[in-house]
């Protein structure tokens, strides 16, 4: 059971369809809360396949955040070095 329906027709209207009754949306509530409550786990299928694409995922992703963290702190301590520099400069000229 649903909560209401929208439909379309050819001249793009739209007609929405609802439950207008508390006791109706109340018995909705309880029933989607009940199987939330005692519905059984899903259970993954052993397919080695999906396994092994998974891991060569999260291989990508290990080393894509690993690439992200080298580049961060490559330019990081470039600007570090460029204030540097440029502090040693202006003191050199007696600006600071």
């Amino acid at each position: 059971m649903d909560l209401g329906v929208v439909i379309q027709d050819s001249q793009s209207r739209v007609d929405v369809e609802m439950i207008t009754e508390e006791a109706d949306a109340n018995a909705l509530y309880d029933e989607a809360t009940n199987n939330l409550k005692y519905r059984a786990p899903v259970m993954r299928p052993n397919d080695s396949r999906v396994l092994a694409v998974e891991k060569e995922q999260a291989a990508k992703d290990y080393y894509a955040s690993v690439r992200t963290n080298v580049s961060t702190l490559r330019c990081l301590g470039t600007l570090r070095l460029l204030t540097w520099r440029l502090c040693l400069g202006a003191a050199r000229l007696g600006r600071v």
